[in-house]
């Protein structure tokens, strides 16, 4: 899955997950030179809706996202060609399913 700003044209940021509960990004912060690697287990919880959550077990930002941080998402749509969520703070966001 990979992060866009031109609907999946172009992609900053990538979002590798496991069948493991395992997660691995990297990628580049837009408008700046920081790249970054984060490895994070993520669990897939179902009540009222479907929420994926995350949590950080590796990062080279551990400023911006420190080991242990904890979030879950909402699942909007997942399907062969995108995966939208939204955050606890009502943000949507579009990944893009890229071949690596």
């Amino acid at each position: 899955m990979g992060n866009s700003e031109d609907g999946g044209k172009t992609i900053w940021a990538y979002d590798q997950y496991f069948a493991d509960g395992s997660l691995k990004s990297w990628g580049k912060i837009p408008q700046t030179p920081i790249t970054y690697e984060i490895e994070s287990t993520y669990k897939i919880k179902k009540k009222f809706s479907t929420i994926s959550c995350l949590t950080v077990t590796k990062t080279t930002l551990p400023d911006f996202l420190p080991i242990g941080e904890y979030w879950c998402d909402e699942i909007i749509k997942l399907n062969d060609k995108v995966f939208l969520f939204k955050s606890s703070n009502g943000e949507v966001t579009t990944l893009y399913r890229q071949d690596l």
